[in-house]
């Protein structure tokens, strides 16, 4: 390691250089071990012998000091009997006090205790002799103050004065010596005691320096463990920084770019690091060998991608990347089409699209539901500009790959708004009348059967109405074809104006025109739509700047009751119009049976003409 000062003979020392990395740290590990578990043991050792030098200090201290003060509750008991006994009026007062015997017992006992507990005490023997002895002494004149006070109460009748006067002075002198004797044993009692606190705090010395020794100890071998730990640890760093710093130093150019960096291999050394550093120009040789590929493959992804962007950049449909339904990126044309550019497209939802909400849900429950199964989607929808207005649009999507949510859909959107044009006029050419803008005769029989139907379905009535306008031809060739055209656009409103939204009104072809009535409550409604249209009709028309009349003849056939197919039901209109007419015009028929008859006849007649 860089920053530890080894010494030389380490830093060149074979031994520590020829160990592998593996064999030094385990060896290494020996060595802590061995170290820790002696300074655990010392330290064991070394509190055990505390803990017993301090148990013998505590019980010997205890055991002293128990021993005095039991020796001093048994003075206290004598002085007690002691005040009992003078005070005493009879010698059957006497008999209630405990027996002296045990109290002395009890007494010598105890000194004989003191006397064991302090056998390695040499100043404690006198003190403890001189205990027994004023103990007897105090007993001796405790004795003779009890006979004074029995012969006092035995005799207190015959004595005489003088002789009461000799046992006061008796009974004081004794009371005196038991004083001394008393203040004697306590004078031992406090001597001993003195000595007893002596050889504690003697031991207690002796505790302490133990104490001092085994931290000395500990600390001793802790700085020791210490010391070999840190060297251990300054000799493994050395051992593998060196090495490694190299690797280190080796890998740093390699990840920059620097292919042709090797590490030079030890053939003296076969350690860890040695191993390490031929794999290391292995992997730096195959390093090298993929860059290459890597390049040559991204310089052909690059090509790839730059192709394939002008590619989508130039489709001639619009393309967006969509993740979560929200807009990636857009090609050129996706511009063009929508009016956004891509910084204002590009993060936003791609509901703007749309012209609704309704549209843009409907688009994404049938698109999503396909691309979730893996199959794509095409439908014709209109989209929305970004000034507002609706175009058409084919739309195609399908998703990147089976991960849609993760991947995310493309979708195409062309410009069909032309070809809905184109078709919406073929359509109207093939359906719709192109001078009056009503449905044309297809349309008519794609509408009536789609009533019939209906009318089945609900088991109901619906009629139809044939009109044809009276003497149309002499308008015609009077004022000129587009007067008639005018008449005809005229006409085709006020026949609108005359029914309701779900009645359809068609022209035939000429002067003729058809109402489909649908739903009919009553038989009678159709006729009063007939005379609400030949009333429109009585008013007079201004054409060409003249004002002309003009009237229909109405033919009415009812579904079921007239017929119950299309033809059917258009030729009894037809023949209703002609009975209508052959009743003066301007006016209207409802089919009956013998206007089919009387049609057949005019049909064979005008066969045989």
């Amino acid at each position: 390691m860089n920053n530890v000062d080894l010494p030389v003979y380490l830093k060149n020392s074979k031994l520590l250089n020829n160990l592998t990395v593996q064999r030094l740290l385990k060896n290494w590990a020996i060595v802590c071990s061995v170290a820790v578990i002696g300074l655990s043991l010392t330290a064991v050792i070394t509190n055990d012998i505390i803990s017993s030098k301090q148990d013998r200090i505590d019980q010997a201290a205890f055991a002293i000091e128990s021993g005095i003060r039991h020796l001093g509750h048994i003075l206290i008991d004598f002085e007690l009997r002691r005040s009992n006994i003078l005070s005493a009026a009879t010698t059957g007062d006497l008999d209630n006090y405990v027996d002296r015997s045990t109290l002395e017992q009890g007494f010598n006992d105890q000194l004989a205790v003191l006397s064991s507990q302090t056998a390695d005490l040499k100043t404690a023997d006198p003190v403890i002799r001189n205990l027994k002895n004023n103990f007897q002494e105090y007993l001796v004149h405790d004795a003779a103050l009890l006979m004074i006070v029995i012969n006092r109460i035995n005799v207190q009748e015959q004595s005489s004065h003088q002789d009461n006067i000799n046992e006061n002075e008796k009974q004081a002198e004794l009371i005196s010596s038991l004083y001394t004797s008393s203040h004697e044993i306590r004078a031992n009692m406090k001597r001993l005691s003195d000595i007893a606190d002596d050889y504690v705090t003697m031991l207690v010395t002796d505790s302490r320096n133990i104490s001092q020794i085994n931290l000395f100890i500990v600390a001793t071998v802790s700085l020791i463990v210490i010391a070999i730990i840190a060297a251990g640890i300054s000799l493994v760093i050395y051992r593998i920084d060196e090495p490694l710093s190299k690797v280190r130093a080796a890998m740093h150019d390699l990840s920059h770019g620097d292919m042709t960096r090797r590490l030079k291999e030890s053939t003296v050394v076969r350690d860890e690091f040695s191993d390490l550093s031929v794999d290391f120009n292995r992997f730096a040789v195959r390093t090298q060998l993929l860059f290459d590929e890597v390049t040559d493959a991204k310089d052909a992804l690059e090509d790839s991608e730059r192709r394939t962007r002008a590619i989508l950049e130039n489709a001639l449909v619009g393309i967006a990347h969509l993740k979560d339904r929200r807009i990636l990126s857009v090609n050129r044309k996706f511009e063009e089409l929508f009016g956004y550019a891509r910084h204002e497209i590009e993060g936003m939802h791609k509901a703007i699209l749309y012209p609704s909400a309704d549209d843009y849900k409907a688009l994404n429950d049938a698109a999503y539901q396909l691309m979730a199964n893996g199959d794509t989607y095409h439908g014709e929808w209109k989209m929305k500009h970004k000034d507002g207005n609706h175009f058409w649009c084919e739309v195609s999507a399908k998703s990147i790959s089976d991960n849609m949510a993760e991947d995310g859909t493309i979708w195409l959107f062309e410009d069909i708004t032309q070809r809905k044009r184109s078709e919406e006029e073929l359509r109207r050419l093939a359906n719709f009348d192109t001078l009056t803008g009503l449905p044309n005769r297809a349309l008519f029989h794609d509408r009536l059967d789609q009533g019939l139907e209906r009318a089945k379905r609900q088991n109901g009535l619906m009629a139809l109405i044939y009109i044809d306008l009276d003497r149309f031809k002499k308008i015609n060739d009077s004022f000129g074809h587009s007067a008639g055209d005018e008449l005809l656009i005229i006409v085709s409103k006020l026949l609108c104006e005359c029914v309701r939204v779900s009645d359809s009104v068609s022209r035939l072809g000429g002067d003729e025109f058809t109402i489909i009535l649908p739903e009919l409550q009553n038989i009678s409604d159709a006729g009063k739509v007939a005379e609400k249209i030949i009333t429109m009709m009585d008013r007079p028309l201004s054409l060409k700047g003249k004002e002309i009349t003009i009237s229909p003849s109405l033919g009415i056939s009812i579904y079921p009751n007239d017929a119950k197919t299309i033809e059917a039901l258009l030729q009894n209109a037809d023949s209703a119009m002609y009975h209508a007419k052959s009743k003066g015009r301007n006016n209207y028929q409802y089919y009956t049976q013998e206007m089919n008859a009387e049609a057949r006849h005019r049909l064979d007649m005008e066969s045989k003409l």
